[in-house]
């Protein structure tokens, strides 16, 4: 798999787990849950993108630190933006945002 990124506030030097769209986690809107509370490949995923530059469109998804790179940037001190790409399966419902889900059914996206 390519690496992916994925704007996330950064606690103790770690991507914050949750539900929100600022966490390691999916919203409940982003992937279905089957009537045993497992998700599927296929079926859904965190919203991703396959190049950090790209969130320039979102700049408040960049910290505001990164002016010097992106002048538009002004997103919250607390964001990093994180770089991942191992296990996981892409796809691309658009060419800036990519979502990522299990390669096989699993409980949950838990950062161990």
């Amino acid at each position: 798999m390519p690496l992916i990124y994925r704007s996330m506030h950064n606690v103790g030097g770690k991507p914050e787990v949750g539900a929100a769209g600022k966490a390691f986690g999916v919203r409940p809107s982003e992937i279905a849950v089957d009537g045993n509370g497992n998700v599927h490949s296929g079926t859904g995923g965190m919203s991703v993108t396959p190049a950090w530059r790209l969130l320039a469109g979102l700049p408040h998804l960049i910290p505001r630190r990164l002016k010097s790179v992106v002048p538009s940037a002004s997103g919250s001190t607390r964001l990093a933006i994180w770089r991942m790409g191992k296990g996981l399966s892409l796809r691309a419902p658009s060419p800036t945002i990519w979502c990522f889900a299990p390669i096989r059914e699993n409980r949950s996206f838990t950062v161990l």
